[in-house]
């Protein structure tokens, strides 16, 4: 019985450690202060740049809907509701020259370590996507089904989360935005935001199945 008792304690201290779970995500709009974090964009976005085919070689703010609203009715879709940026290419030749975006997160603790998301819109059968990168590392390319999907699909379109690194050590981040372009017609880039989870250490786990264990052989005596 004493045998079992400390593998179950052991096992606490050093198998559950690694298993603690994860803080609640921060999820960012391109510049804004939230949760102690703080986004910055460059080049610097303006909503008053409709997304339409006029506003070439920019980032066009969608107004409300399918875009704007990917994701509503969870708490990281309420988080960037009515906001999304896109980029439009049409046979490979309308807005070829949308500037790539550098959003900066600072506000992060020097001793945590933070995994770092990008959330973006894609949809099934559409030739949608988006690059996205991390402090510079180079971009990934993502569509339809690389992320996880964030609340319902509507009419095929859903916002997804994509994990893009994890940072320690540091007091700031770079999330890294590029459109993707294409020879298929109606190709769009859709981002909306970005996001920020705390990783606990797992040495703190540790410690208190530890100190457990040693409750555990005082009691026995």
């Amino acid at each position: 019985m004493k045998y079992t008792i400390m593998a179950t304690a052991l096992a606490v201290a050093f198998g559950a450690a690694p298993l603690a779970s994860h803080a609640a995500i921060s999820v960012l709009k391109f510049d804004e202060t939230k949760d102690g974090f703080t986004t910055s964009t460059t080049p610097a976005l303006s909503t008053s740049n409709a997304a339409s085919n006029a506003t070439d070689n920019q980032w066009g703010f969608a107004t409300p809907g399918a875009f704007a609203d990917a994701g509503v009715g969870t708490p990281e879709g309420n988080a960037l509701e009515d906001y999304v940026w896109v980029a439009q290419s049409k046979n490979g030749s309308e807005e070829p020259n949308v500037p790539d975006l550098a959003v900066s997160i600072s506000g992060l603790n020097l001793g945590t370590s933070y995994n770092i998301y990008g959330y973006y819109v894609v949809s099934d059968g559409q030739f949608w996507g988006i690059r996205l990168g991390l402090d510079g590392g180079g971009f990934g390319a993502y569509f339809y089904g690389d992320g996880t999907q964030i609340g319902d699909e509507v009419s095929g379109t859903r916002m997804e989360r994509v994990l893009l690194g994890t940072v320690d050590s540091t007091t700031t981040a770079t999330v890294d935005v590029s459109q993707l372009l294409s020879a298929n017609a109606d190709y769009r880039s859709i981002v909306k935001g970005v996001g920020i989870e705390a990783i606990p250490e797992p040495s703190s786990a540790a410690l208190l199945g530890l100190g457990g264990l040693a409750l555990i052989l005082r009691r026995r005596k």
